[in-house]
This record gives C-alpha cells, sequence and structure tokens, in this order.
C-alpha cells in the first residue's frame, strides 16, 4: 500500500535569511488541507499545526483504531475514546533532538467495563497493531486507562 500526501511551501525571495524564512506550509491529503509552520519556538506561526504535533496526532489516531478494532474482535463495545497524548521532545545519545517519549492518556466509556486487566491487555495488542508505533524510535506509553461510567455521559 502506498501513502501520499502533498506538502507545499512557497516563498517569492527564496530562502535569503534563516531569521526571515517563513516556515508556514501547508499539507493535503484526501483532498483536505492542513495550513502548518514550524513550532513557534522555531520561527513557526502559532495557530498552525507543526510536524511534530502532527506525528503526536498521528500515533494517537493510529494507537486508537487500533485500540478499537481490536475491542470489536473482542466483542466489547466502547462508546467515547479520548486521548490526551503528549510528547517529549529532547536530545537523543547522539545530541541530536527528537521526540524521546510519547504517553497517551485514554479516557473510555465502554458499554460494559471490563476490567482493567482486560484493557491493559487490549492497549498492548493495539500499540502492536498500530503502524505509525511500530514505526517510531521512541517508547509510546499508555498511561491511565480513565474509565467512565456509560451511564453518566449519555444525554437525555
Amino acid at each position: 500500500m502506498e501513502i501520499n500526501v502533498q506538502v507545499n511551501w512557497e516563498n517569492p525571495d527564496g530562502t535569503a535569511s534563516y531569521e526571515t524564512l517563513p516556515r508556514d506550509f501547508s499539507w493535503t491529503a484526501s483532498g483536505i488541507t492542513v495550513p502548518a509552520s514550524a513550532a513557534p519556538k522555531y520561527f513557526g506561526t502559532a495557530g498552525r499545526v507543526d510536524p511534530e504535533q502532527a506525528l503526536l496526532a498521528a500515533v494517537s489516531g493510529c494507537h486508537m483504531l487500533s485500540f478499537l478494532a481490536v475491542a470489536v474482535r473482542k466483542r466489547l463495545v466502547v462508546r467515547r475514546y479520548a486521548d490526551r497524548a503528549t510528547a517529549l521532545l529532547g536530545l537523543r545519545p547522539d545530541g541530536r533532538q527528537a521526540i524521546t517519549a510519547i504517553t497517551l492518556a485514554p479516557e473510555l466509556v465502554w458499554e460494559a467495563q471490563p476490567s482493567h486487566a482486560v484493557i491493559e491487555k487490549i492497549h498492548q495488542s493495539a500499540h502492536r497493531e498500530c503502524f505509525v508505533a511500530n514505526t517510531l524510535n521512541c517508547p509510546v506509553s499508555v498511561v491511565g486507562f480513565a474509565i467512565k461510567d456509560a451511564s453518566a455521559s449519555r444525554q437525555d
């Protein structure tokens, strides 16, 4: 399977200076264009998605989709899955910057809540099945497994 995305950047003045180099760009996938930039710390524009955020969203989304697939195969019904994912930007042993750790903190609402041990096994299976996590060179951990009562989250 081939995956495609179009990345576009343009500046009529070219790349004359690091300080004035525009960091704004866009990527287009499946007909949707996302305004992107470097992180503000690296002279990017606030309010645009930076590549590190996109990578974190990809890991979180891939893990979620894998988790839901495993839950379906186990005939468990998930009503809601929300994740507050974080990444740590640090230095690798060779001194280069990299995302050095990712933590996923999902909150789940189940139709019938399974045990913590079952949920942990589903997360482990999801991690093994996640294409994006399998590509990374940093640890991805899942913490918390916050569980909410499905009846409390329903709106009548």
